[in-house]
């Protein structure tokens, strides 16, 4: 998966919303282990998501679950304390939060799509378009996203792009850097753990955050610390 080390992945909207999803690809991404991109499209996408959730009007697309942080911070819908308008702004305002975080640690990876680009596309989805526009534009390796349908290979295949999970992307970087990913996993975890109030083993956060294939292999070479790297190998073949 990390053929190279500063490869960019386009991270679509879908897993930039959710929290735990979002650490872990950003905790890799600040440890060298890829370069994130994504683009003003997304991020507004990203911003309409945490609205619409947390006033419980989500179309039902495929934008992750709340885990960890989310369920510590997001007091307002937990608790019922606020509904509606302002349920929806206290998520817009969070989202805002991260957005910003987003692009002091990473001033360079927000990228545009060439002009006229995304009108000569296809995708099932034309929504979708602008994302493959960006992808192409900033000549990203990958486009990591949950919705691999909206994604086809033979498409994505003619602009040497691939779109891959974010737990198939996780568990690959982990197999090249097993003691990073560990590392980055350790911090989500403990993270989530404070915030939330919540005894979350690793495996069991990472598969309520849809990450279960990595949360496995974490559990299996923590259970066996001299073997981890034998075990990210084994799984190469």
């Amino acid at each position: 998966m990390a053929e190279g080390a500063r490869a960019g992945a386009l991270l679509d909207a879908c897993v930039l919303y959710p929290t735990v999803m979002r650490e872990m690809l950003l905790g890799c991404a600040a440890r060298g282990l890829f370069r994130p991109l994504w683009s003003r499209r997304i991020e507004a996408e990203w911003l309409h998501t945490a609205a619409r959730r947390d006033t419980g009007r989500d179309t039902g697309r495929n934008t992750g679950r709340d885990t960890g942080r989310d369920a510590g911070r997001n007091t307002a819908r937990n608790t019922g304390r606020n509904t509606g308008h302002d349920a929806g702004a206290h998520g817009a305002i969070l989202a805002r939060g991260e957005v910003a975080r987003l692009h002091a640690a990473w001033p360079g990876a927000r990228v545009e799509a060439r002009a006229g680009l995304e009108a000569q596309l296809w995708l099932p989805d034309p929504a979708d378009r602008h994302v493959l526009a960006a992808a192409i534009s900033a000549r990203a390796r990958w486009i990591v996203t949950q919705n691999l349908r909206d994604f086809p290979r033979r498409v994505l295949g003619e602009f040497a792009l691939e779109a891959v999970h974010p737990d198939a992307f996780l568990f690959g970087l982990w197999r090249q850097q097993p003691g990073v990913v560990r590392q980055v996993a350790t911090a989500v975890h403990d993270e989530a753990v404070r915030l939330s109030g919540q005894g979350w083993s690793v495996r069991r956060l990472m598969k309520k955050a849809r990450l279960p294939r990595l949360g496995k292999a974490l559990e299996q070479a923590a259970a066996s610390p001299r073997a981890a790297p034998a075990l990210a190998r084994g799984r190469r073949r």
